[in-house]
């Protein structure tokens, strides 16, 4: 009887956790004001629907593979969303695991905008304009952090031109979308055959921490794919300062705080 009880409970636990809420705790100051280190954040699967692993070609073929399910609502601008790091430099091995650590932001553009970023220089140093680190990494288009764009995020169903600037700004998602695809000399050949055209698969999304000038977000390493999205952060459920002495690690004010 206790055996049962116990498989259960895990089984209970386990379904919550893949198809309903999921909980993930803070590490960094990238999302403060709003989320801060040792927040406890509730992550709800239902939003945008909950994805499942393929087990099949986890084993067969090591890929990370997901089947997703209908989700209550769609993704809009200033979600704070749950994600795996899209590790696009994995993408020539051939095991496909570039699913990473989990990170939270604000989402800052949906599929089918264009993002330009305005802000006023002023009160940061020069340090913080990082020309060289910022995607797509090239120095002539002198972007910094307060200083960015326009930059189109790929909608599922639109179509790209196969030219040297857009090769640029999408080689990674290229190269996601179908990795039998290789780029030479600003050129994209699939299976040995050279592509004018791409027609995107996946919507993505442009990602922002609300700590604007302390924030590794999409400004360094581009795109969110749909298909890394986890779920929607809705609430602190409770949060504990690292810092503090242990008496007084509680953040009363934070517990069961509405995320916003």
């Amino acid at each position: 009887m206790k055996v049962s009880l116990i498989f259960v409970a895990l089984l209970a636990i386990f379904t919550v956790r893949v198809f309903i809420f999921d909980v993930y705790k803070i590490p960094s100051t990238s999302m403060s004001p709003a989320i801060l280190p040792g927040d406890y954040v509730l992550v709800n699967k239902l939003s945008y629907g909950p994805r499942i692993i393929n087990l099949i070609k986890l084993i067969f073929s090591r890929e990370a593979k997901y089947i997703w399910l209908e989700g209550l609502d769609k993704i809009k601008k200033n979600d704070i969303i749950v994600f795996n790091y899209p590790q696009y430099e994995y993408l020539a091995d051939s095991i496909t695991f570039i699913y990473g650590t989990p990170l939270i932001k604000r989402c800052f553009g949906i599929a089918g905008d264009t993002i330009k970023i305005r802000k006023n220089h002023s009160k940061i140093s020069n340090s913080a304009i990082l020309y060289n680190n910022l995607f797509p990494y090239d120095t002539s288009l002198h972007w910094s952090l307060g200083n960015y764009g326009p930059l189109y995020v790929p909608r599922k169903g639109d179509t790209l031109s196969i030219t040297p600037k857009n090769i640029q700004f999408y080689r990674d998602v290229l190269l996601y979308e179908n990795i039998s695809s290789s780029i030479q000399n600003a050129s994209v050949f699939t299976n040995g055959a050279y592509s004018k055209n791409h027609t995107f698969k996946y919507n993505y999304y442009f990602m922002l921490g609300d700590n604007f000038y302390q924030s590794r977000d999409s400004r360094f390493w581009g795109f969110l794919p749909e298909t890394h999205i986890i779920g929607k952060a809705v609430l602190v459920l409770f949060s504990l300062d690292q810092e503090a002495p242990w008496y007084k690690k509680f953040r009363g004010k934070r517990f069961l705080k509405r995320i916003v």
